[in-house]
């Protein structure tokens, strides 16, 4: 498990952080300068004053997502500048960037910061990407760094670029490691990774009266719970448990499978590893990269062969995956009952024309949703929940203001609230309590 304070940074990176409108239209007044082929100078300017902002921001994923929109092939040699010689912020951006490039001539630069970066964040997104792009010249690079890197998480970043190179020294690295680390954490990943070669594996789970079982959808490892008195035919009510950065599904399904017996519900709980889901609590806007929302859709489906499944889900996340939680109210608020957002640094802008998820409006990569209507996330049932002794409920209790500020204004009812746990930190154990409270003891 991650510390307690880094796990709070990452929420703050990974999940969607206090989106206020001086940030949201400040980027916009940037991305809207000039910025085409004619005026490369205009171009660049844009480029290095969106860099500029990010190493003064925190959080700083804005300017990222839409630095990713901005960028193009020609903008190489100022991202191998950034991520070689760049501030903390941008060496990070600039390996995570070069992913959506996906250009040979980044391999060497990526290849030096996986070697020689100091910076823990930048290591493990350089093997990310080193991997992502399919990069077989850095094989040994991404070996050593599984073999020998201090950190836990540039181990089992590298490890899941070795397994979507998919060589046959890749393939023995991690088996040789899975051995050897060690870190019994590292080990018990490896296992499960060793099962999912390319993140290939496809396999329904088999349901089982009073049992937890396995399946992969397309790659995607899930665990399913099924109560032990549920009739075969009946129609099917889902509740779905997401885990935060780096986290499984195991825990989450165990603690639900009480409620699941009591309120005969069936537990889903995805599992989103870093190799296929990075940034997931924002629908993991990568080319060629599966969406969790789509995949939880498809997985239901494929768990509901024979008998009829209520579209409205039950769902719960804790960390980024309570900013996936607060991402699916905002993105499929038809497909949602009741939703509870935990220890999650959300805060949506309903006022940015800008392309989700910076704002309300159209993004590229998810043109199917259209532009956004936080009306309606304003009118779904949605808890807020977080420790008190936890940095981010400050920003929880913000984002609640903005959700009843939206409601006054346009006069509708906000179905929103905020949720303290007294005493209680970075914890999902900690929120499940008062969560599922919300879900079941005040369900409709």
């Amino acid at each position: 498990m991650i510390s307690h304070v880094l796990s709070v940074i990452l929420t703050a990176l990974a999940a969607c952080g206090s989106m206020l409108e001086a940030t949201g239209r400040s980027l916009a007044a940037t991305a809207s300068a000039p910025a085409t082929t004619s005026a490369p100078a205009d171009h660049r300017a844009v480029i290095r004053a969106l860099i500029d902002r990010m190493n003064k921001a925190s959080p700083y994923w804005p300017e990222m997502f839409t630095l990713r929109d901005l960028i193009r092939p020609e903008d190489l040699p100022i991202l191998h500048e950034e991520l070689l010689h760049g501030q903390a912020h941008s060496r990070r951006a600039a390996a995570w960037l070069l992913a959506h490039i996906h250009s040979a001539d980044s391999v060497e630069p990526l290849r030096q910061a996986l070697r020689t970066d100091k910076n823990v964040v930048v290591r493990w997104e350089a093997a990310h990407t080193l991997g992502y792009i399919r990069a077989l010249a850095a094989e040994q690079d991404l070996i050593t760094a599984l073999k020998s890197d201090p950190n836990t998480h540039v181990r089992l970043r590298a490890a899941d670029a070795l397994n979507m190179l998919k060589t046959t020294a890749a393939l023995r690295a991690l088996r040789e490691a899975e051995a050897t680390d060690s870190d019994p954490g590292v080990r018990g990943a490896l296992k499960v990774l060793r099962a999912n070669v390319g993140f290939k594996r496809h396999q329904v789970a088999a349901l089982k009266p009073g049992a937890v079982t396995e399946g992969y959808h397309k790659g995607t490892r899930y665990l399913v719970y099924t109560p032990r008195s549920l009739p075969p035919r009946t129609k099917r009510r889902w509740l779905v448990v997401q885990h935060g950065t780096w986290g499984s599904p195991e825990s989450y399904v165990k603690l639900a499978s009480a409620d699941a017996e009591k309120h005969q519900i069936m537990v889903l709980g995805m599992h989103l590893d870093y190799g296929q889901y990075s940034w997931f609590g924002t629908l993991n806007l990568r080319n060629g990269k599966p969406r969790p929302d789509l995949r939880l859709f498809e997985i239901i489906d494929a768990l509901s062969r024979g008998v009829s499944p209520d579209r409205r889900l039950l769902l719960f996340g804790h960390s980024e995956g309570g900013a996936l939680v607060a991402t699916m109210v905002l993105t499929h608020p038809d497909r949602v009952a009741r939703a509870a957002a935990c220890a999650t640094a959300t805060c949506y802008d309903p006022y940015s024309a800008q392309p989700f998820p910076l704002g309300m409006g159209v993004c590229p990569l998810t043109p199917d949703l259209g532009p956004l209507d936080f009306s309606r996330l304003v009118q779904t049932p949605l808890a807020l929940v977080s420790g008190t002794n936890d940095p981010v409920h400050k920003t929880q209790q913000q984002f609640l203001a903005v959700i009843q500020q939206y409601a006054k204004k346009h006069q509708l009812e906000s179905r929103a609230v905020y949720i303290p746990v007294p005493d209680a930190g970075h914890s999902g154990s900690a929120n499940w309590g008062k969560a599922r409270e919300f879900l079941f003891d005040q369900a409709e």
